[in-house]
């Protein structure tokens, strides 16, 4: 999953049990999304419920996540 996972967290928390897909067909910057992965791996996060307990406030997540990003991307 590229995008969505946001989406995908809100939809198991409303108790939806599938959601649709669509194949993305832009270009992605695959080194990026391979390091996604990696820190994904290392917390132990396989699919978007994996995320439904780390949910964090918007400047909490600006500071862990959106910092994090752009820290990789120098």
């Amino acid at each position: 999953m590229t995008d969505g996972h946001t989406r995908a967290v809100a939809a198991h928390l409303a108790g939806w049990d599938s959601v649709p897909v669509y194949w993305d067909e832009d270009d992605l910057d695959m080194c990026a999304y391979a390091m996604d992965i990696k820190w994904c791996d290392e917390e132990g996060i396989h699919s978007p419920i994996d995320l439904a307990w780390r949910i964090v406030p918007h400047k909490d997540y600006e500071q862990l996540w959106r910092k994090r990003c752009m820290e990789m991307a120098l």
